[in-house]
């Protein structure tokens, strides 16, 4: 199965609810990006979605370091991008589900920060 089917896959078994499908089928996605496209975005990508399918199914330590993982790597590639900006919610909803909120604040802040850098139209 080619690696954009496998991650579509993925995506398909993570909106039905079935985190053990999903995360099975991304982490083959991973493992073929981490091969073929070390330290880029679309790995990033990758990261970020197996991070949802572990947080989703309680598993915040493993969310945790995929990422971070991801995060090292859009803060070097795109650092004001919406990887960035995603890795950095994410990352303040699993300080939240730990009950650690002003580590949380301050993910969420900088979060804030890149989207409001990036929105497209702008409040007055």
């Amino acid at each position: 199965m080619p690696i954009y089917w496998t991650a579509w896959a993925g995506n398909v078994a993570y909106n039905r609810g079935d985190f053990k499908e999903s995360g099975r089928l991304r982490h083959i996605a991973l493992a073929i990006r981490r091969h073929v496209a070390p330290k880029s975005l679309t790995l990033a990508v990758s990261l970020i979605n197996l991070a949802a399918d572990s947080f989703n199914s309680g598993n915040l330590a493993r969310a945790e370091l995929l990422l971070q993982e991801a995060l090292a790597i859009t803060q070097q590639l795109a650092p004001r991008g919406r990887y960035t900006e995603s890795c950095l919610n994410n990352l303040g909803n699993i300080h939240v589900r730990r009950g650690e909120f002003v580590e949380a604040e301050k993910l969420y802040l900088r979060s804030l920060d890149i989207t409001e850098e990036n929105l497209t139209w702008k409040p007055k």
